[in-house]
Formats: C-alpha cells, sequence, structure tokens
C-alpha cells in the first residue's frame, strides 16, 4: 500500500486534539562566566514538563489500528526518525512511547529508494556546423580573445588606476566582499572569457544566428588551439582512498572533475543569451527589473507552523554547494560601477564588465535618496567542461556535492589554514577562557566594525560574516567538530591528528547530509515530493543508488533562481531572549544593521539567544512579499540611509546567466505550457499574475525568479511545482551523484550499520543542545515551531538521542 495511502487510513483512527527597538551595546568585560550544565537551575516547571507531553492524544508504546482487530499500521519510533512525516502529524497529532522510553511517533518505514534524476527532456542537441573553419580562420577568433583581454588590463591601468574601488563602507562593498573570486576563480574566469571572446568570433565569421551560435560551436575543441593551455586536467584518483578529497575531486572516478570547486555550473535548459554566447538576456519587452521588484512588498505574513531555522539552514546549505563569484579586476580589485552616491560613471570609467541596474527616478524608496544605479558586476565564467567552444557557462566556486564544505573548506588551501593539527581539532578564537567562537582573521578588510577590520570570522566558505544567523550555524559545527574530535580522541588514544580530523569530519558530513534530508527538505518540499524523487531517508539499512553517469553538478537554475525562494522566508529581525524561560527579552536584533558585522557574536549572550530563536522564530510565509532588511536595505553600512535591492539583484542575475523565462521550466518540469498570462492562474497566486501581466509582453518573458515567488504551494510543501521540480532534481542529483553520501553501501568508506543507525538517530536540535552554552531546552524538531507534537524536552533526555561514539571504535 503506498505511503499516503496508509497516511489516509490512519488520519481516521487517530483521535483529533493549541516591542521593543533593540541597540545591541557590547559587553566585553562579560561579567557573568558561562554555567556549566550541572549547576543550571531546573526549569522542568517552566514547560510543565512532562506533564506537557500528555496533552496530547496517544502514550502507549505501540501505534494505533486502521480499525479493530487489525495489527498497527506503523511502528513508534523516536519522533525525530518521523521527521520527514511531520505535516501529517500536526494535523493528525498522536505521540506514543518509543523503545527506548522517548517520545516517539508513528509513521511509515522506508526501507528502498529509487533515482529519479534525469527527468528533463534533452534539449541540448548540436546545431550542425555551416562550414569548417580555417586554421587562419582560429588563429584570428584566438588573437582577438586574446586582445580583448589585453584591452581590459589596458582599461584598468589607464582609466581605473586613478580610482578607488567601491567605498569601504557601502552596501557594494559588503556586496562585492561576498562575490569575491578567490585566486583560482579569477585564473578560470579569465581562461573562461578568452574562450568565450573567440567563440563570439567564431560565432561572426560564420554568421550563426543567436540561437545557434552557442549549439553548433561545441563542434570545435579549444585543446587544438593556442587556447589549449584553459583546459582543465583531469586529476589522479585513488579509488580506495576513505574519504573525500578537499576539493571534491574523484568523487566520480569515471568524471574526477564533476562537481570538482572551480568548475561550471550545469543547466537544466539551454541559455537565452542574447547574442547566443555571452550577451545577457536583455532585448526589447523585457521590463527593467526595478520595475519587477517594485511589485514586491515588505508585508508581514509570518508562517506560524515553520521556524527561522529554514530560511537559517537554507542559506548554509546554499552556502555549501554554491558560490558564483564576479570578476574583479586584474590586480585583484573589486570593480565599481556606480558612484558612492548611487550615480551612474561616466562611459569611459565604467569597467567593460560592468553590469548595473538602473534604478528609476520615481523608485518609491531609493527616489529620495536619488540613487539611479546599483552596483552590479557580470559573474565569473569558466572555460566549458568539454573543453569546447560555445556559449559561457558561470563558475562555481564552491563544491557542488553536499559535503560541508562551508564549514571545511572547498580547496586544500583553505580546509589546512582552517586546522589546528592538534588532536584533530580546527582553530578557535576562545574568549573569556570558555566562551569558543570562529578563528579571526585580522587581515581581513572587510567586515563592518568599529576598529576597521580587526573582528572578521574566518570559515569554510568566504560569506561567513554576511549576516548573525548564519554565523552562528557556523560556530556550532565548529564546535561540534572540536566536540566530536576530543571524544573520538579519548576512545581511540591510538589515533593521530590526521585520523581523528578525518574521521570528525566525515560523521559531521553524514550529520550534514542527514539533517538536511530528514528535517529541511521535508519542510520544504513535502513527504510526497521526496517520496516520489527518492529522497527520504531509509529507516535501516543502506541504499544502492549511487550512479557514476548521475552528474551531481549544481544546475544554474537552482542557484540563480529556484533555491533563491528563502529570501521570501527572511525576518526583518531576530528576537532575542535571554535565558531559557522565555521571560526575559532582550530586544530585537535587525538584520539590515548587522552586514558583515559579526562583532555582535563575540557576547555569548546574544549567541545563545539566536540559537532560542532558531527554536521559537517564526519564517515569513513564502509568498511574494520580501521584507525590507534585503529588499532595500541589503549590506547596507552605518554610513548610509540605503543598501541594496536583493530582488533586482536576484532578477538581474538570471539575466545576466540568461537564464529561460518562467514558462520554458514549466513545461520542462511536465506541465503544459503557458500561452496566456491567464493559463499561469493554476499555479500562480492571482495578485502576482495581475502584476506581471501587465509588465511583461508576453508570457515567455517572465523572469524564473519572480515566477517562483508567485507560485501555489504543492501538497505538503511551501515551495510551488517549478521550483520544487528544480530543487528535487537537484537534491536527488547530490544524492545518487555523490560516492560518499552517508546512506551508500558497498563502499570502502560506507559507515557500518550501526554507525549509520547512529547517525539516523541524530537532528538539528541535538546538534544544538550539544554547542549552545545556556540553552538546555529544545523542541526535537527546530524547523517547525513547538506544538503538541513537537513538545518542549529537556537536552539532558532521552526524547533528543545523542550520537553514540562509541560504536566507532576503532580495533586497529
Amino acid at each position: 500500500m503506498p505511503l499516503t495511502d496508509r497516511w489516509i487510513l490512519l488520519c481516521f483512527a487517530l483521535i483529533p486534539i493549541v516591542t521593543c527597538q533593540y541597540q545591541y551595546h557590547p559587553n566585553y568585560a562579560y561579567s557573568a562566566p558561562l554555567v556549566g550544565a550541572s549547576s543550571r537551575p531546573d526549569l522542568s516547571y517552566v514547560f510543565s514538563y512532562p506533564f506537557n507531553l500528555y496533552r496530547t492524544p496517544g502514550g502507549e508504546p505501540w501505534c494505533p489500528s486502521a480499525s479493530p482487530n487489525q495489527p498497527p499500521l506503523f511502528q513508534c519510533k523516536p519522533a525525530i526518525r518521523c521527521s520527514p512525516w511531520f505535516i501529517e502529524l500536526l494535523y493528525n497529532p498522536w505521540w506514543c512511547t518509543a523503545a527506548d522510553g522517548s517520545f516517539g511517533a508513528c509513521c511509515p518505514d522506508v526501507y528502498k529508494t529509487t533515482s529519479s534524476v534525469a527527468r528533463f527532456p534533452e534539449s541540448s542537441k548540436l546545431t550542425a556546423m555551416p562550414r569548417d573553419i580555417t586554421k587562419e580562420e582560429m588563429t584570428r577568433a584566438v588573437t582577438v580573445a586574446r586582445q580583448h583581454v589585453e584591452e581590459i588590463s589596458a582599461f584598468e591601468w589607464h582609466a581605473w588606476s586613478n580610482m578607488l574601488a567601491p567605498w569601504q563602507n557601502s552596501a557594494a562593498y559588503s556586496y562585492s566582499a561576498t562575490t569575491y573570486a578567490s585566486l583560482i576563480g579569477q585564473q578560470q574566469g579569465w581562461k573562461g572569457l578568452q574562450s568565450v571572446e573567440a567563440s563570439r568570433k567564431l560565432a561572426s565569421l560564420l554568421k550563426l544566428e543567436p540561437e545557434y551560435a552557442g549549439f553548433a560551436l561545441q563542434h570545435l575543441c579549444v585543446r587544438e588551439t593556442a587556447l589549449s593551455s584553459i583546459c582543465r586536467e583531469q586529476p589522479k584518483c585513488n579509488a580506495s582512498a576513505l574519504y573525500r578529497t578537499y576539493d571534491a575531486s574523484c568523487n566520480n572516478l569515471d568524471y574526477p572533475n564533476w562537481g570538482r570547486s572551480n568548475s561550471p555550473l550545469e543547466r537544466i535548459l539551454p541559455p537565452q543569451y542574447a547574442d547566443g554566447i555571452w550577451a545577457p538576456r536583455e532585448w526589447p519587452g523585457l521590463p527593467p527589473v526595478d520595475s519587477v521588484s517594485r511589485i514586491v512588498q515588505d508585508i508581514d505574513y509570518p508562517d506560524n507552523q515553520l521556524t527561522i531555522t529554514v530560511m537559517h539552514w537554507g542559506q548554509m546549505v546554499a552556502h555549501d554547494v554554491t558560490h558564483v563569484p564576479t570578476f574583479r579586476t586584474l590586480n585583484n580589485s573589486a570593480i565599481q560601477c556606480c558612484t558612492g552616491d548611487g550615480k551612474y560613471l561616466s562611459p569611459e570609467r565604467t569597467h567593460p564588465l560592468c553590469f548595473p541596474i538602473d534604478v528609476a527616478h520615481n523608485n518609491e524608496f531609493y527616489g529620495q535618496f536619488g540613487v539611479t544605479c546599483h552596483d552590479f558586476v557580470r559573474s565569473v565564467i569558466a572555460p566549458r567542461e568539454d573543453c569546447k567552444f560555445g556559449y559561457a557557462d558561470q563558475l562555481n566556486q564552491n563544491t557542488a556535492y553536499l559535503d560541508a564544505s562551508v564549514i571545511y573548506g572547498s580547496t586544500e588551501k583553505v580546509a589546512r589554514s582552517l586546522r589546528e593539527y592538534v588532536g584533530g581539532r580546527m582553530r578557535v578564537t576562545i574568549i573569556g577562557g570558555d566562551y569558543v567562537v570562529l578563528p579571526v582573521d585580522p587581515n581581513r578588510k572587510d567586515c563592518i566594525t568599529d576598529e576597521y577590520g580587526s573582528e572578521c570570522f574566518v570559515g569554510g566558505d568566504q560569506r561567513v560574516n554576511q549576516y548573525t544567523g548564519l554565523t552562528v550555524l557556523h560556530i556550532v559545527w565548529l564546535r561540534l567538530h572540536n566536540k566530536y574530535a576530543n571524544q573520538l580522541s579519548v576512545i581511540n588514544p591510538l589515533w593521530d591528528d590526521e585520523r581523528l580530523y578525518q574521521e570528525t569530519k566525515k560523521i559531521i558530513t553524514a550529520l550534514f547530509q542527514h539533517i538536511t534530508y530528514n528535517e529541511y527538505l521535508p519542510s520544504v518540499l513535502g513527504p510526497n515530493l521526496m517520496e516520489e524523487y527518492g529522497l527520504l531517508p531509509l529507516t535501516s539499512g543502506y541504499t544502492y543508488t549511487y550512479d557514476p553517469a548521475v552528474k551531481a553538478q549544481i544546475t544554474n537554475e537552482f542557484a540563480t533562481a529556484a533555491f533563491r525562494y528563502g529570501h521570501s522566508l527572511i525576518r526583518n529581525y531576530n528576537e532575542l531572549w535571554l535565558d531559557d524561560t522565555y521571560a526575559n527579552y532582550g530586544g530585537e536584533l535587525h538584520l539590515k544593521d548587522w552586514y558583515n558585522n559579526p562583532k555582535v557574536l563575540f557576547d555569548p549572550i546574544v549567541f545563545n539567544a539566536l540559537i532560542r530563536h532558531f527554536i521559537t522564530g517564526t519564517a515569513q510565509n513564502f509568498d511574494e512579499n520580501v521584507v525590507d532588511a534585503v529588499h532595500n536595505y541589503l549590506f547596507k553600512s552605518p554610513y548610509q540611509s540605503w543598501g541594496l535591492d536583493l530582488i533586482a539583484a536576484n532578477l538581474w542575475r538570471g539575466r545576466d546567466h540568461a537564464i529561460p523565462g518562467y514558462n520554458f521550466y514549466l513545461e520542462a518540469c511536465g506541465s503544459k505550457r503557458a500561452a496566456t498570462f491567464d493559463d499561469l492562474l493554476p499555479i500562480m497566486r492571482p495578485a502576482i499574475v495581475e502584476k506581471i501581466k501587465y509588465l511583461y509582453k508576453s508570457v515567455d518573458d517572465v523572469d524564473l525568479f519572480i515566477g517562483v515567488l508567485g507560485e501555489w504551494a504543492i501538497k505538503g510543501g511551501i515551495v510551488g511545482p517549478v521550483t520544487s521540480c528544480i530543487m528535487a532534481d537537484q537534491f536527488a542529483r547530490l544524492k545518487d551523484g555523490d560516492r560518499f553520501f552517508y546512506e551508500h553501501g558497498g563502499q570502502p568508506h560506507s559507515f557500518t550499520p550501526a554507525q549509520l543507525d547512529a547517525i539516523r538517530s541524530m537532528s538539528l536540535a541535538r546538534v544544538l543542545c550539544e554547542t549552545s552554552d545556556t540553552v538546555d531546552w529544545m523542541t526535537h524538531n527546530v524547523f517547525w515551531t513547538p506544538s503538541p507534537m513537537n513538545p518542549w524536552v529537556p537536552c539532558y533526555g532521552k526524547d533528543i538521542p545523542r550520537l553514540n561514539l562509541n560504536l566507532w571504535k576503532s580495533t586497529y
């Protein structure tokens, strides 16, 4: 019987059943030292524990039957193991006592999943070349490409030498820091630029129409030209390696560069470049992105079921699997595209790689400041993976796999810089003797602090300081790594630093993956789609769905549009509860005031208060409304009255990457393509359809990102049909295309059955319990707000299972 049908039967069997403005002032004295767990007060009375559990029907050590004299449909499990079906449990509450005595739930067992990737129709077939290219023509094209780079260098030398990069205390400067290209990324970008410019020249020589140019040129190999040095070599692989490489090379032994850091993004559909090669998706009829952005409003519609953790975790995952940088100057300076007060530069002073956003004079917000230009630089492009000529693909600076590289780094250089090289631990900063945070890099100059540049944290991803909630998660995982490394060193005293580091990293990566697939994705996609795409974690045993033919590369559509759905969930502020009684309110931490400014987290009170906000703070409802903190104040500095516009930037980035319109993805995902705007009404909210029909001339022109924001939610999820289609396909690829995925069996590095079972018992709630300083009460599923099926329970009890590290005791 399908899982959904069994849920319906169970539903009938169940008994139906409930500001102030905060300005942070740092207290560097830390007058109150952190209190040890053993000396903290018992707050059971605050949560009426354990009597709060008995308010929900159930409590027996078994699950109900569909009808009398029938066996139970499900087995009682610890509640976190039923996380994928939490939406069902929420509407049909029934708890049970698990075998270990913990708070349990009734849900289906999953013993097998199937691979469900590559659902999109083949649409990238090559177009025949109209004629052969002569050797002289190829030489001319390569010469033009090299001259183009030389011209940019000359421009920077003559016109740019007297200009500053974006003002260091401006929103544009902070934005450039988050899109920073590493040295390897920059090198790949300039190589990609040469390939693209040569392709443009070849398309001109062959008189190719834009719709064919990017495909026809893929018959020509770069390796056979004077540009051959731009082609990436294949690394040598060790098939029996027990651990991932730092840059994800050799994950796929057949295609060792797949998923590797500094590789091109994949595409679901071919790009719609205006010239077929790299000119942005801009033509008559497309409305200015400033106009499209203005249909988005800041209306407070909280999602009373999902916590803000959904947004924070989504951002952490996004920073793990993708980082598309922007071009910088040849001497590694940020590129300025507008004046410091938001005006256009003169044409002779505008960098060739600028792509500034036009802001209308009558913009309701920016007009009052006279802002008419937002800084925007084109994304770095990579040499094509097949080393052919053709259209541009953007660079992913991070590893594509969900491998916790956001914590550990996507290159060997970064990973090694974060290690302590003692006991398998990672570097930390210790304040006041016992408060542990990320290492500080005094050489970084992109953070906003009272003492400029002195308080920038470093982590596995460049964007670690972007906003406080994200930085808190970085600190949490750093602490957990070191805690587990210390415990493993006691369990295995003969392990050296390298073994302790690698084994701990392997465990942390597995937990990162498990939380994503067991808790996060079900809250966004719902259990039905999870089952359809084979994304549900197994109850026991191994998966055997790894397929080396599955390309785990991140798709451009996922990175540029679909996974940016979370921008709608963002809140303007975080609520600070100063202790577990939730009676001592510390005010509000406003997002717009703390971009790239982590100094507030040098206070342990704020760190722990933000963890409490993870548990109780609601996300905004997923819709076309987005808060002003990112709509008008993105990366605002204390020295400006305005910031950038994230919605306009998302739309503009989609056009920079030549992402086709929403309608094309509707068809690719299996629905009928809309012929008119009204054809979108069954899948989009009427309010958004009415707005876009007056902005766009053709339904085919509607930008993918604005379509994502306008969709009705699918059953059990919060995102719409196209968004969920792109996301589910991506996470299926990240599972079935990852040789090291935590559930896969039959590999030299596979976990033992007991270890895997222990990992499946874990939750983000337990991670927060293990790494907070003063937070002792939690819900077992922190992605959902407290409720009868998500009650308050103590960290010290059985209800939030711990990881049994004794299962990693080595016999050699």
